[in-house]
């Protein structure tokens, strides 16, 4: 008798309760990370047996900086995205990228393949996020890993890493800008230093430059006056460099300083043209891209006219999903502590980067999820660490990996498009 009651007594002691309910989260994540390798090293499997990338713009434009001119000269047939004025031919995508290509390029030539520094700067964005949670408060390595996984694999920065056309590496390159910025301002390091990250985001998304009320508040929030405008400054002697490398890059393509280009790049899809013809960037374009961002969901195959579905029954939308659709656990920045400077200047630096995203006239294409998000994610991605923190719980597991599986699903699909036609 006295055997069942110590096994009862130890079965009810909380102890043991935590050591089993760890052991089991454990278990959990490491299947978890069998899941995500195995998706991972298929994906890329797949990708390296493609052969020669279908868009390598950046690679050949760190090959024009290195021979000292802006134009790219002849680029394959399926290339869209490019300007040809006179003999000349420029791309209107940020340059920053094709920066950091040019040592690469120097050794190998255009045959250089940008997938491989996607997946390098994927490696310092996850060293630099981890940094970050731990920078937050967030000190439990095992809850690390788990936003590690949400961000990385969960959110379609996954299918922009794993598929390496020239459009994504843009947004893996912003986002190491802005992570770097970001960490470096929590630690109260080198303002003219985050200045200059800024401003190479800002080169390769424009749109990134409107985060700096982030640092701003940040920086009014943990200093005095003086010590503020000092540090306000700083941020802009480091912005300085890229902004006029904008203005003369602009202005030596196309002879004004504000025209990236885009205003002449003629869209691929027939529908873009037509949106273009309403301005590349006006409010009219602004309930359609908010229908894009938060209700644009999976389409059925062949569509809800037909009798029955066919297998696969759904797929993505060729336009992209919303946010909530690719990313369900982003509904736990709802949960954040708003009472936090922090919390407020990742907010402010969210809904500043989107008004000028929905006035664009498009969202991208041939794409998993709504692309132009990645540019706010690292700030998006700070309130909902911190609303996970706050709630942690096996619902906002279930929540993280619900988000893992849809962009694994979405970027196999992506990898080979396998998309429902656009209506």
């Amino acid at each position: 008798m006295s055997y069942f009651t110590k096994t009862s007594d130890l079965s009810l002691n909380p102890i043991a309760r935590v050591q089993i309910r760890d052991r089991l989260a454990g278990a959990a994540f490491a299947g978890l990370r069998v899941v995500i390798a195995t998706a991972l090293f298929s994906l890329l499997g797949v990708r390296a047996l493609a052969g020669a990338p279908a868009t390598n713009h950046f690679t050949f434009l760190a090959h024009a900086f290195l021979r000292g001119t802006f134009s790219v000269g002849a680029l394959p047939d399926s290339y869209a995205d490019t300007i040809q004025v006179g003999s000349q031919v420029f791309l209107p995508m940020g340059p920053a990228p094709a920066m950091l290509l040019m040592p690469f390029v120097s050794i190998s030539g255009v045959a250089f393949d940008e997938l491989w520094l996607s997946l390098g700067l994927t490696g310092l964005n996850a060293w630099l996020l981890n940094l970050i949670l731990r920078q937050i408060g967030i000190l439990d390595p095992n809850k690390r890993r788990w936003l590690l996984a949400l961000f990385l694999i969960g959110t379609i920065y996954f299918a922009a890493m794993v598929l390496g056309r020239s459009w994504f590496l843009s947004h893996i390159s912003t986002t190491m800008f802005l992570l770097l910025a970001i960490y470096l301002w929590l630690r109260g390091r080198a303002p003219g230093l985050v200045g200059l990250l800024l401003g190479l985001s800002f080169l390769t998304r424009s749109s990134t430059l409107l985060a700096l009320p982030f640092f701003l508040m940040l920086a009014a929030h943990r200093s005095s006056g003086g010590r503020t405008v000092r540090d306000a400054l700083a941020i802009a002697l480091g912005l300085a460099a890229p902004v006029i490398f904008f203005f003369v890059y602009n202005y030596a393509r196309f002879g004004h300083i504000l025209e990236t280009g885009y205003a002449y790049a003629l869209p691929g899809a027939p529908i873009l043209r037509e949106a273009l013809r309403y301005g590349l960037v006006s409010p009219v374009h602004i309930p359609k891209n908010i229908y894009m961002l938060l209700f644009s969901a999976p389409e059925p195959i062949p569509g809800l006219g037909a009798p029955v579905l066919q297998f696969p029954w759904i797929l993505p939308s060729r336009w992209g999903m919303g946010l909530f659709w690719t990313t369900p656990a982003f509904v736990y920045a709802f949960f954040a502590n708003y009472r936090q400077r922090l919390a407020q200047a990742a907010a402010v630096a969210v809904f500043a980067i989107l008004p000028l995203l929905l006035m664009y006239y498009g969202v991208g294409y041939s794409q998993f999820g709504y692309r132009y998000g990645i540019d706010f994610f690292p700030f998006l991605f700070i309130l909902t660490a911190l609303g996970l923190h706050a709630r942690w719980s096996w619902a906002a597991k279930f929540l993280i990996v619900t988000s893992i599986v849809v962009n694994i699903w979405g970027a196999w699909c992506a990898m080979f498009g396998l998309f429902a036609e656009p209506g």
